[in-house]
């Protein structure tokens, strides 16, 4: 049954701290969170950026403003442009000149603000050449081709309007100039190409007529399509010929079989041989004959019966007709498929001789088509070159300028340089990027929290309250004195303050009511007190937090569970003969034994770490801890039990502690423990199952790189080693000496060279 109950009260620890798991926050998040806490350094660098670059355009204004001056040239026409002949071979486009100006822009630019052309123009109003030519911009209107916008910058435009117009001229007369220079080229050199071109043109006339004669006038390329047509026409006529002959020899199988009559023959000869084969002479008659006897039987045959004699002796006339008709028939058939055969013969043979006439003809054409090609190609470009020569001479006499001025020159009555405005966004631009910058810079050299509500904005767990400094207890722990004295007064130290003593003992008191709120579940009666790291003040303020309690007619048990290095018994002046770890050890031993009461104080009892043991871990994560805490849980002779444990960060010992109790509170000190350490501790915390109870934040002036310089960082998390923790005894004397010598050059710094600094970054880090 305990058990159970114990398990379920873990499983509530974890549920409960799960609630009080701080918010991973992103890189934005922690930017912005940095900027709102460093806000005075980044609004001072903005104004200072604003305030500088506001004195920096003034000056500017006064001296160096500048005025811009412009005109716009056109320098190709998009409607006057020279037009191309489709017959001139394309020699016009071969000395189309007058676009040279606009095919590559960065090249005329270069030109147009070089040396040759602004030379003389510097010379007159007394400039320097490269001066002038850094003043010019020349910019391509990519909306419109063929358009330049030049500007000219100057700090008096009334005295540099001559020259913006002066330029505007400059660059429309060099263009006229260049063009005629380039037409007045291109015109002589047309005019010395012209001779050859026509030499070369009556040469090729000449030799096409020799060869003209030399084949009898007759053009072989006609000649050789006429041969191909009449070779068709052969093959053509060699294919009818054999589809008569297969006609006439179906019409002889016919024949044969004693299918064909007199009239049907003649009429599939002459469709088959033309008018021109006739069946005449002693055959023409016989089947004239036999057609006339068909004729009459027909006729005998509606008279008289078959049976009668007229009938059969028409009949019988037939029959003796028809042997002849066949053979006369047969022999025609046979004399017309013999003449198709020897027509085709004669075509076929007609055909080879084509043939070979046209092979002859090959070498002739090709002669041909390369004399004829070539005196086509060289009248054409004699044409071309005519043409163009015309329209060159055309555009010379005109004396027209290829550029003109569609923007007059002037200068604009507002200020190009500086702009207020301009200026101002840019540095405020700058103010912003620097300042962040400078904050987080600024946050990794002070990587520390500064006061309880910076804690409370970016760890996102319930503070319980905050304690505050008293200057009374700065020195507590390198004096190694018992804190009892200060209570007491019997002390060399000077009484408290009523007004500090009433400071803390009220906040104090905040504390155990938000400790006791913090929970409405179950009551938090065994409550471990510990922080990140050593030297936060953890002690003093458990100390102080038992004795407030005290205070209040509480009765309270404090228990020291920092086994490696005890501070309690120190600090009130108590044996550490028998304690928490001869307890743990010893079952014999009981725990009133090692209860000891703080001297001046019925209400607070305290239970040592006792003998230092070879492996405190082992001891705290015993049942016999187990067990111990459990009983202190069910014991009520006290109302609260605070145990006061090592840091959280490097050892396990808190976390064993905290498993077992109620909870655990994590005190975390301001201007001395880095960001990063309180984080890490409750995120240990949480994985370890234990209830984080909430936050108590200690305010100190001490740095953070002064208390801990023996800590090493890797990999942004902080190693804590047992070494350094039990070293800090033997370290501290070399420590407080260097910190020594550094203070004493920072006081001498603060105080003698420049104390106004110190205060304006303790004004900044507010």
């Amino acid at each position: 049954m305990d058990k159970n109950s114990e398990s379920e009260n873990k499983s509530k620890n974890v549920i409960s701290s799960v609630s009080n798991q701080p918010k991973e926050l992103s890189s934005i998040e922690r930017i912005l969170i940095t900027i709102l806490r460093r806000k005075r350094i980044f609004l001072l660098t903005i104004i200072s950026f604003l305030v500088f670059g506001y004195i920096r355009t003034a000056k500017e204004v006064i001296v160096n403003s500048l005025y811009q001056g412009n005109f716009t040239l056109l320098i190709k026409d998009p409607i006057s442009s020279i037009s191309k002949s489709p017959d001139d071979g394309g020699a016009s486009s071969m000395f189309d000149i007058t676009s040279s100006f606009d095919q590559d822009i960065p090249t005329l630019r270069k030109l147009l603000l070089s040396e040759f052309i602004l030379k003389n123009l510097a010379s007159k109003f007394s400039l320097n050449t490269e001066d002038l030519s850094s003043r010019i911009k020349i910019k391509e209107d990519f909306t419109a081709k063929g358009v330049l916008d030049v500007f000219l910058t100057s700090k008096n435009p009334k005295d540099d309007e001559k020259l913006l117009n002066e330029l505007s001229n400059l660059y429309v007369n060099y263009a006229t100039m260049q063009k005629q220079q380039e037409l007045s080229d291109g015109i002589s050199f047309l005019n010395s190409q012209e001779p050859a071109i026509k030499k070369r043109v009556i040469e090729l006339r000449d030799k096409l007529e020799i060869y003209m004669q030399k084949n009898n006038l007759v053009d072989p390329l006609i000649e050789s399509q006429n041969k191909k047509v009449e070779i068709e026409n052969l093959r053509r006529q060699i294919a009818e010929l054999k589809i008569q002959t297969e006609r006439l020899n179906d019409i002889k199988e016919d024949i044969l079989n004693g299918e064909l009559v007199t009239t049907l023959f003649n009429e599939d000869i002459t469709t088959l041989l033309g008018p021109s084969f006739e069946i005449n002479n002693p055959e023409s008659q016989i089947a004239n004959q036999y057609e006339v006897l068909n004729k009459e039987l027909a006729d005998a045959l509606l008279i008289y019966t078959p049976t009668s004699s007229i009938v059969k002796n028409i009949k019988a006339r037939i029959n003796d007709l028809k042997p002849l008709i066949r053979e006369k028939q047969l022999i025609n058939i046979d004399k017309a498929i013999k003449s198709n055969g020897e027509n085709a013969s004669l075509n076929e043979l007609r055909i080879i001789e084509l043939n070979n006439e046209f092979k002859n003809l090959t070498s002739s054409i090709k002669e041909y088509t390369i004399l004829e090609f070539e005196l086509k190609a060289a009248t054409l470009n004699l044409s071309g070159l005519n043409n163009a020569k015309e329209r060159l001479q055309f555009e010379l006499a005109k004396d027209s300028t290829p550029w003109t001025i569609i923007k007059k020159p002037s200068f604009k009555s507002n200020r190009i340089y500086p702009s207020f405005r301009r200026e101002l966004i840019n540095f405020a631009l700058f103010g912003i990027f620097s300042g962040i910058g400078l904050v987080l810079l600024r946050d990794k050299f002070d990587n520390v929290y500064h006061s309880p509500k910076e804690i409370e904005s970016e760890i996102k767990v319930p503070i319980l309250g905050n304690v505050p400094y008293v200057e009374y207890f700065a020195d507590v722990r390198e004096s190694k004195k018992s804190i009892i004295e200060v209570f007491s007064g019997n002390n060399e130290l000077n009484t408290i303050d009523s007004y500090d003593k009433f400071f803390y003992q009220e906040a104090l008191r905040n504390i155990y009511t938000s400790i006791r709120f913090a929970n409405t579940d179950k009551s938090l009666k065994v409550v471990v007190l510990t922080s990140s790291i050593p030297k936060e003040g953890k002690s003093l303020t458990n100390i102080l937090l038992a004795k407030t309690l005290c205070d209040m007619g509480l009765k309270v048990l404090q228990i020291d569970a920092d086994l490696r290095k005890p501070q309690l018994h120190l600090r009130l002046g108590l044996n550490n003969i028998t304690g928490l770890s001869n307890i743990l050890a010893d079952k014999e031993i009981k725990i009133s034994e090692a209860t000891q009461k703080v001297p001046g104080f019925e209400n607070w009892d305290v239970i040592t770490s006792g003998t230092i043991p070879p492996d405190a871990t082992r001891l705290l994560q015993s049942e016999r801890m187990d067990n111990f805490i459990k009983g202190l849980k069910k014991d009520k002779k006290y109302d609260l039990v605070l145990i006061d444990s090592p840091p959280i960060i490097g050892l396990a010992d808190s976390l064993l502690v905290a498993e077992k109790s109620d909870g655990l509170i994590l005190l975390v000190s301001t201007d001395q423990v880095p960001r990063n350490l309180p984080k890490e501790s409750i995120n240990r915390v949480l994985d370890s199952g234990a209830y984080l109870i909430g936050l108590i934040t200690n305010a100190t002036k001490k740095p953070t790189a002064e208390l801990i310089n023996n800590y090493q960082y890797g990999s942004n998390n902080f190693s804590y080693t047992y070494n350094a923790y039990m070293d800090v005894d033997k370290n501290e004397n070399t420590q407080i000496k260097a910190q020594n010598k550094f203070e004493e050059v920072k006081e001498f710094f603060k105080n003698n060279v420049s104390p106004v600094i110190a205060k304006i970054f303790n004004w900044l880090d507010k």
